[in-house]
């Protein structure tokens, strides 16, 4: 039997003439029909009626004594039935399901409660909507109180989850989690966050943040100059076809799981690869621009042109295919997003949505593509509510679960703090954006515009705004063209005009990898080629031809007439013999069996159906088998 209240509004009969008397009029906007039924459901489904009437309460305190209004069908405004069950201490479960529904279904019926709120308390609602949950102690700091938000943890039998100690705390829940840090005896102790009702989110988050529902971004110009903008299209994409060869010619192994960070570094070197942050000493910004191009584009090797078998025909075509798909590589996500993340653990991570993230930030670039957009921007779009599993809720919310091992201290290595599930958006959902922001911009595809502010939380925080470039364009598919631009004319090599020598102009060349896949070095700086030095890891004569267009846009544009004519050369030898594919049996004859010998040279019938070999060999086709042993046997022969 439900509490009596003090209120007499609540304790009276249930009389809605009685009410609308001299009371306060609140207008509602009439809910979508199925909607409605939707919220109902979802009320009754997870909330018991003792439930139910505390977040009634929650309204009736927060409104006060007053009446419900609403346009009716035939235009007239009149006292919402519905919704005035609140105030009815007798109203059955599916009743306060229906009463509650009209108050949450519409944003402005929602509105009309947020505008009774404190700035405090709309300060905390805030909070707790982006960051998905809050301790107790920081949201009483967000409140400025003093007074315990929970009632004290109580132990019997079973542990019993606190409660709220005010009216108004009672569209919150709790969630038990672990603490962010160790305790004195490696051991992280229990801890409770205070989080919204996956309902009460869903319906609360367009009201206070109306923004991400736009269906535009508040694109901008860069406030700042070029030198906070980081581009790297050209030299990724004049870098690609190196980075390729060496690939394709197995100097850059793909090992059980990713490519080796001591072969990311080699490889980085010898191609000369321009990094995000160069003059930053940290290990962890060292060489991010490095592993995430060479990596990428890699893996991009291993799962895209192996699964199609193309042949691209550059940097751009091969984005194309992996930005249609990023799935592919969503198993290497975590450890591309978070490298200062210690303490992250398979089953914390296996069901994220990173994913989801990215395809959301993709999809978004389509609407301004030549226009600068604020991460910021994108962040609140992918924070917008989504169904999962029954539950509404945003994607760095069920990035990782808020149950940790009690042995796991996940920590960020950059600033030396602990991790609770308070900051998981943050460290995870705002920085995966970041960091995808980065990816994208290390191959190419955006520039991104920094803070000029110094931020070292992550190897990413300074990233505040990206920007698609005619690459990102075109691997998008907003564009059907894209002209590759002219790479830099600068002589690395000489050719000898008399001899098949070539000579290194400048030490370390970032080329001289890319030679070796066609000449040998005979000391430092001088390297000969031969046509079998210049064939290796070629099987076709489209092989030879990439590998001489190859040689001429990064060794030397202009060719020699002796090298001019060791290039014909080759290309008039590929393939000089045809190949024949009918099957053939090989049979040997002895040598002294002469007149076997003088039977197959001299009877026409029978020699027209085999091949003669060196060493006594004669091939017949399969198919003239049969034919050939039925002719022996004229003759007396049983093959």
């Amino acid at each position: 039997m439900a509490k009596k209240l003090n209120n007499p509004v609540d304790t009276a009969p249930f009389d809605k003439e009685t009410l609308e008397a001299g009371l306060k009029k609140i207008e509602l906007v009439r809910p979508d029909r199925q909607g409605l039924r939707d919220v109902e459901m979802a009320l009754e489904q997870r909330f018991s009626k003792a439930e139910l009437e505390k977040m009634a309460e929650v309204f009736k305190q927060a409104f006060g004594k007053c009446a419900f209004v609403c346009m009716q069908p035939n235009g007239i405004t009149a006292i919402c039935d519905e919704a005035m069950q609140i105030y009815n201490n007798l109203a059955r479960k599916g009743q306060l399901a229906t009463a509650l529904g009209w108050l949450l279904c519409e944003p402005q019926n929602v509105k009309a409660y947020v505008d009774t709120l404190t700035q405090p308390m709309k300060n905390l609602w805030r909070h707790v909507l982006v960051n998905a949950f809050v301790t107790e102690e920081e949201a009483m700091e967000i409140l400025g109180i003093s007074t315990p938000m929970l009632t004290t943890q109580r132990y019997s039998y079973y542990y019993e989850r606190p409660s709220m100690t005010r009216t108004e705390y009672d569209l919150f829940t709790t969630v038990s989690g672990r603490k962010a840090a160790m305790g004195d005896h490696y051991y992280r102790e229990s801890c409770t966050y205070i989080s919204v009702k996956s309902v009460i989110y869903y319906h609360f988050f367009p009201v206070f943040f109306p923004e991400a529902y736009d269906t535009g971004l508040s694109v901008a110009a860069l406030p700042y100059e070029s030198p906070m903008v980081l581009n790297f299209e050209n030299e990724s994409t004049a870098k690609y076809t190196l980075l390729n060869s060496l690939i394709k010619t197995g100097k850059l192994p793909m090992g059980a799981k990713s490519v080796s960070q001591a072969d990311i570094k080699r490889v980085a070197k010898q191609m000369g690869l321009l990094e995000f942050f160069p003059s930053e000493q940290h290990t962890l910004y060292g060489n991010l621009r490095s592993r995430y191009y060479i990596e990428t584009l890699a893996l991009a090797n291993h799962l895209v042109d192996n699964k199609t078998k193309k042949k691209w025909t550059g940097l751009h075509d091969v984005l194309r295919f992996l930005l249609q798909d990023i799935g592919i590589i969503d198993t290497w996500m975590t450890s591309f997003f978070f490298p200062h993340i210690k303490g992250l653990r398979k089953q914390m991570v296996e069901y994220n949505k990173l994913e989801d993230i990215c395809d959301g930030v993709l999809e978004w670039f389509g609407e301004e593509p030549e226009r600068w957009i604020p991460i910021s921007d994108l962040f609140m779009k992918t924070l917008i509510p989504k169904q999962y599993g029954g539950s509404m809720l945003n994607y760095a919310q069920v990035f990782l679960s808020s149950e940790q091992k009690n042995d796991v201290e996940i920590v960020n290595e950059l600033t030396g703090e602990a991790i609770g599930v308070d900051r998981y958006v943050q460290e995870f959902g705002y920085t995966a954006l970041q960091a995808f922001a980065f990816m994208l911009c290390s191959l190419g595809v955006v520039e991104i515009g920094l803070s000029p502010l110094k931020r070292n939380n992550t190897p990413f925080a300074r990233a505040e705004y990206v920007r698609l470039t005619a690459l990102g364009r075109y691997a998008l598919g907003l564009s059907d063209v894209y002209e590759i631009p002219e790479p830099e004319h600068t002589a690395y090599f000489e050719l000898d005009p008399d001899r098949l020598i070539i000579r290194s102009l400048v030490d370390p060349n970032p080329y001289a990898q890319l030679l070796l896949d066609t000449s040998v070095a005979i000391s430092r700086n001088r390297f000969e080629t031969s046509a079998q030095s210049f064939l290796a890891h070629c099987s076709s004569r489209k092989d030879v031809e990439e590998k001489i267009g190859i040689f001429q846009q990064f060794v030397s544009h202009e060719l020699p007439p002796l090298w001019k004519q060791f290039f014909d050369s080759l290309l008039q030898h590929c393939n000089p013999l045809k190949k024949e594919y009918a099957d053939y049996y090989i049979y040997s004859i002895s040598p002294d069996n002469t007149d076997l010998i003088r039977l197959l040279t001299g009877t026409p019938s029978l020699r027209k159906m085999f091949v003669r070999a060196e060493g006594y060999l004669i091939l017949i086709r399969k198919v003239d088998q049969k034919k050939f042993m039925d002719e022996l046997k004229k003759y007396g022969y049983l093959l």
